[in-house]
């Protein structure tokens, strides 16, 4: 027999066919053999030649039009070829008002329609499904192979199926075994006893043998010649397995063994051993048809001994099958059991790493802090002396006096957009000698003509080439030291905001100013919210109790995801507001493509995500883990998600409802 199944694509799109191969391939984890089909003859040879050599084919996709061929009279030879009667028919077919597709449906033709756009998780539920049938109707032989790809319920209720049928058939046996023999007018005993004493009259009181306990009496696999009618004591059937020998219930042994395989003539099936002291008669096969065709009431009781032996063993056929299905379903309680601990156990193993790496990059990130602070101080420092000293060393030289000015000018001189610095340049042009370069007064700090007519004025040591050089340097420095200032006020602010969030004590401290926190992060966040609009409408906010730094990471991941999901250019608002008696409610907003439908239900889910794997700074957190936080302060995180508008609502209590972690 083939050692996989077969699965056969015919359909004019070999990308189809290619995307159905991949997708049916990972779904099955190359549990299937993949072939095309272009001819639907050859289908026919080459499947009906498969199963000819001990193989299986378990479906047939086919399109209606395959290169010209009709591809409903290919799937129409699937099912009237004998051989291949429990394979699968599915069409490939986009035209779901097409009246000939449904017309094969009702003819029988077809099992399942599939769209050629299909989602890959309604065909993988479809796949699983006609595979489930295939394996019920057809190959029940690889029920063990297949078993992890079929549908567990539906395979359920086949066994309940062929439990009743079981049940119908002991009930049959059990009226045709009263309408032999009324068994309430004899007992089993009674019937046996008859049976031994019309052989004992018939046959002249035939051998008796005695057979020790544990002697095997037949062993499996002899050729039928005989029965033993036991008289006295007990057996027990058994069967050879893997090297090992299966004991079966006592209700599978009568008081007549070996009478089956004498009957059929067929080899022993069960060995026989003595559990007690046995004495038996042992007849061969001519005694027995002598002793029946001689005595009608023998007959009678042979032909009771053997419904009611029948009726034991299908009872207990039914126990043994009842208990498969209680141990399966007992089975799958565990393993789903299993699963959903080994998830739990990945999943707490993931917040362990994450949080193991957020506790490094803290202590980095505080370290890094603490070594910047006396630089930055320093740069300060060095700033400010630079803005009192280089005044009064240029005021002290008269002919120096339009570099001073221009310096202060270009101090208070502030920053111009692109389009701002092109239109000043085309109104100094214009107003001024042309001979006056205005794109290097405009990088001098010179704002309007105005600012340099004032500079004019001034006594300078030279002419015009003079007064504009003093104009340059003295902008430069001017926008130098501006440029220290802002820039090392920034670096600060940063250094601060840094050692706050880098501060990851799990401390519940009293009076947090909520709005404190968000705007520490925003400032960590700086350089990836360069390319974004932010909008900050921070209200005015009751200080509650929580731990700062954990929010800090709320905010963290809900702004950063917003930043991500609007992409460059987009909007991120941060709204704070208080919540009346309840507490304060933080609100982070973006208007980027929004979360899709089907994704919403599974946002705080863990391992969930609709990102593309890249790990970045300040991720690994995870909403799950926000919503966690979230309620550990007592508050709830919600979100309303639509295109071009998101919004993450964190409302928090001004006090926890308890206070420790």
């Amino acid at each position: 027999m083939s050692s996989r199944p077969s699965i056969f694509c015919g359909h004019r799109d070999e990308s189809l066919v290619d995307r159905l191969a991949t997708e049916l391939d990972g779904w099955s984890g190359g549990a299937f053999e993949f072939r095309r089909f272009d001819d639907g003859r050859r289908l026919l040879d080459e499947a009906g030649a498969i199963r000819r050599s001990g193989g299986d084919i378990a479906m047939v996709f086919c399109g209606l039009d395959l290169n010209g061929l009709d591809g409903a009279a290919t799937l129409t030879g699937v099912r009237d070829e004998p051989l291949l009667r429990g394979t699968r028919r599915l069409l490939l077919d986009r035209r779901p008002g097409d009246g000939s597709a449904d017309e094969l449906l009702q003819q029988g033709v077809l099992h399942a329609r599939v769209d050629p756009g299909f989602d890959p998780d309604q065909l993988r539920e479809l796949l699983r499904t006609q595979l489930t049938d295939y394996v019920l109707h057809a190959a029940p032989h690889r029920i063990d192979e297949l078993h992890s790809l079929l549908d567990l319920r539906s395979m359920g209720s086949a066994f309940l199926a062929a439990k009743s049928n079981l049940e119908q058939l002991s009930s049959r046996l059990r009226q045709v075994q009263t309408s032999v023999i009324d068994g309430s007018s004899m007992s089993d005993d009674k019937v046996e006893s008859t049976m031994m004493e019309e052989f004992d009259y018939l046959l002249d009181d035939p051998e008796r043998r005695t057979y020790a306990p544990g002697e095997i009496i037949v062993h499996e696999g002899d050729e039928a010649g005989h029965i033993w009618v036991l008289v006295e004591g007990r057996v027990k059937l058994f069967r050879t397995i893997d090297g090992e020998d299966v004991t079966f219930h006592s209700e599978s042994a009568g008081r007549i063994v070996g009478l089956m395989s004498l009957s059929l003539q067929n080899p022993v099936f069960f060995g026989c051993r003595a559990v007690t002291e046995v004495r038996a008669l042992v007849l061969d096969r001519d005694q027995v048809r002598d002793a029946i065709r001689r005595s009608p009431l023998l007959a009678t009781c042979l032909v009771t001994v053997i419904l009611r032996s029948m009726a034991r063993r299908n009872r207990r056929a039914v126990q043994l099958l009842t208990k498969v299905h209680q141990l399966n379903s007992r089975l799958e309680r565990q393993r789903d059991d299993l699963e959903a601990a080994l998830a739990d156990l990945k999943a707490a193993q993931e917040r362990l790493v994450e949080s193991e790496k957020m506790a490094t990059l803290g202590t980095l990130a505080a370290g890094l802090a603490h070594e910047l602070n006396n630089p930055v101080a320093a740069i300060q420092n060095a700033t400010r002396y630079l803005a009192e000293d280089v005044p009064l060393l240029l005021d002290g030289a008269r002919d120096l006096a339009p570099a001073s000015a221009a310096l202060a000018m270009a101090r208070g001189a502030a920053p111009l957009s692109t389009r701002e610095e092109r239109s000043l340049k085309r109104e100094l042009g214009k107003a001024l000698d042309q001979t006056l370069p205005a794109d290097r007064l405009v990088a001098a700090g010179i704002r309007s003509v105005e600012d340099f007519r004032e500079l004019e004025k001034l006594e300078g040591g030279g002419g015009r080439d003079d007064l504009l050089k003093q104009i340059e340097t003295g902008g430069q420095v001017g926008s130098s030291m501006r440029n220290l200032e802002n820039c090392s006020t920034r670096i600060a602010a940063l250094v601060r905001s840094l050692k706050l969030y880098a501060h990851s004590s799990d401390e519940w401290v009293d009076g947090v100013d909520l709005n404190a926190t968000l705007e520490d992060v925003v400032m960590i966040l700086g350089n990836k919210l360069k390319q974004h609009e932010v909008i900050k409408q921070y209200g005015e906010l009751p200080q509650l109790r929580a731990i700062p730094s954990q929010l800090q990471q709320v905010w963290t991941n809900l702004i950063q995801n917003a930043a991500q999901a609007c992409g460059e250019d987009g909007v991120v608002t941060i709204t704070s507001l208080a919540d009346g008696d309840r507490g304060v409610r933080v609100e982070i907003e973006d208007n980027g493509h929004g979360i899709p439908p089907e994704a919403q239900p599974h946002v705080f889910s863990p391992r969930f995500t609709t990102k593309s794997g890249r790990v970045e700074f300040g991720l690994g957190l995870g909403l799950p883990i926000c919503k966690t936080i979230v309620e550990r302060h007592g508050g709830r995180i919600s979100f309303d998600s639509r295109a071009g508008r998101t919004v993450f609502t964190v409302t928090l209590p001004l006090i926890p409802p308890k206070s420790e972690p």
